[in-house]
């Protein structure tokens, strides 16, 4: 069934967009990104720590690539989606029969139809619209890219690893993986993790404990793959991940572009005093879900994109986060609800086109936790998308660099709010880990109440409205119980 949804053409005809009521065009803006979310309304507003913007100052051989965005706006040549209120198939049958299309696949757990047609999908999108009776809604396939992060590979030179010899784990000694201790050593440090306090976690709380009876959390990645036998990411990363948008590659792993492997890094790289080290330390695992194409310029659609979440909901991920840049869609919001249902925490960025806009996708899904970028005084990194009319869109804030992993067992510095995310996934796994059982929503009220506010940030004084939202975690306030003795206005999203 996955191995049916098309593979996104690279420079696919313009075909507008529709909305999923026909009556209106939403012309694909680049940087508009579509996520998941938490459930009952109730969102966590994070932020946390990552290493400084750009890379360290001694960098030996540097090699940078940033993957681009190409253009999100248009849809699949000759794809739709579409909803049906009849269980009848003989009605679907009839009805795509009609429109010249047939059948790609279908993703049951939301209703979900992925239909293609020999004409344009836009017309077929208009009058499946047009049935009440028989449809709840249709859309065309909308392409999707990644947020333009900044990925500098380097090298530091890093000194022998420090041993991991505290036999109480009272102190961090994931601090010690040589690649953070030399990038502290030569003045370019992982800032955000001071910033977050979390190298004053003790190692303890990031190693798997009786809590969780040593199994880890889930955290799945939609994302471009990731290089599984990295020495820093060898065993984080699970035997069920898989490869919607290239079936046929032997290799469901491959990573061209080096963004998932970075992005995994920052969640999972090993505690071990070699290299880096996660955000979640020990405590959780990576299944990725590779829903990008092979290319420099990684792009997916919507129906990858909804067949992802419900995949790794499936797979009994507790985290699920999503790395594409699209405009609005039914499909992608039920199969968030969807992940809702079944107490898992979907989380996205806020993107990278540094403007603002009238209302940002991911945060405009309900339910949905949403990270943007900020930088080492604790200000708004200037390349954030910013929501003008919808300040609910944004949760929170996280720094905006981190040293991480690169594909070849190199490492990188990885800039841009696809780190934000990356790490507010992290310490909603962490904070599943210490407190296993608990649901999404209580997850997200955990973090959101463990956050200290932005107040050095001019916008805190210039937008009164968006100081909900100018907030960055403290892991250690998380671990030592501050979110649940903290009285916390609530900021919900509404229905």
């Amino acid at each position: 069934m996955a191995n049916s949804i098309h593979r996104p053409d690279l420079n696919p005809p313009q075909v507008e967009r529709k909305t999923t009521n026909g009556s209106g065009i939403l012309g694909g803006r680049r940087g508009v990104l579509r996520f998941a979310t938490l459930p009952l309304t109730a969102i966590a507003l994070f932020a946390v720590g990552v290493a400084g913007s750009g890379a360290p100052t001694n960098v030996d051989a540097a090699v940078s690539f940033s993957p681009d965005a190409a253009a999100a706006g248009p849809a699949h040549p000759h794809q739709f989606l579409v909803h049906f209120n009849s269980r009848s198939r003989a009605d679907h049958a009839e009805i795509l029969q009609r429109l010249r299309a047939h059948v790609v696949t279908e993703i049951p757990q939301i209703g979900l139809t992925v239909a293609e047609t020999a004409g344009a999908p836009d017309q077929a999108v208009a009058q499946l619209n047009a049935r009440r009776d028989l449809v709840k809604f249709a859309e065309t396939n909308g392409i999707g890219t990644l947020p333009d992060n900044r990925i500098t590979r380097v090298n530091l030179h890093p000194k022998s690893a420090k041993p991991m010899s505290d036999p109480t784990n009272t102190i961090n000694q994931c601090m010690n993986d040589s690649y953070l201790a030399a990038s502290a050593q030569i003045g370019a440090p992982d800032w955000g993790r001071t910033n977050t306090q979390w190298d004053q976690v003790p190692t303890s709380a990031l190693l798997p404990n009786n809590k969780t009876s040593g199994s880890k959390v889930k955290i799945a990645a939609l994302d471009t793959g990731v290089d599984n036998t990295h020495p820093d990411l060898v065993g984080t990363i699970t035997s069920d991940s898989e490869d919607l948008a290239n079936p046929s590659d032997p290799n469901p792993f491959r990573d061209v572009s080096g963004h998932g492997t970075a992005i995994a890094g920052t969640m999972v790289a090993h505690c071990d005093g070699e290299g880096v080290a996660g955000y979640a330390g020990e405590t959780s695992e990576v299944t990725e879900i590779k829903v990008f194409t092979d290319t420099t310029t990684p792009v997916t659609n919507d129906a990858l994109i909804a067949q992802g979440i419900t995949d790794a909901t499936d797979k009994g991920a507790q985290v699920i986060l999503i790395e594409a840049i699209t405009g609005p869609s039914q499909s992608i919001q039920d199969a968030i609800d969807y992940a809702n249902a079944h107490n898992a925490v979907v989380v996205g960025a806020i993107g990278n086109e540094g403007k603002q806009v009238p209302t940002s996708y991911p945060g405009h899904f309900k339910g949905i936790v949403t990270a943007g970028a900020s930088d080492q005084n604790d200000h708004t990194s200037s390349f954030n998308t910013i929501p003008q009319k919808s300040p609910r869109d944004i949760d929170g804030f996280a720094p905006e660099s981190s040293l991480t992993t690169s594909p070849g067992g190199a490492f990188a510095s990885s800039t841009g709010t696809s780190n934000a995310a990356a790490e507010g996934a992290a310490i909603l796994a962490f904070n599943l880990s210490q407190n296993p059982g608990i649901t999404n929503t209580q997850n997200g009220l955990d973090v959101k109440a463990a956050t200290d506010p932005m107040v050095s940030d001019p916008n805190y004084t210039l937008y009164p409205q968006y100081r909900n939202h100018l907030i960055r975690v403290n892991f250690l306030r998380l671990l030592n119980g501050g979110a649940r003795k903290m009285l916390t206005s609530l900021f919900v999203k509404a229905a």
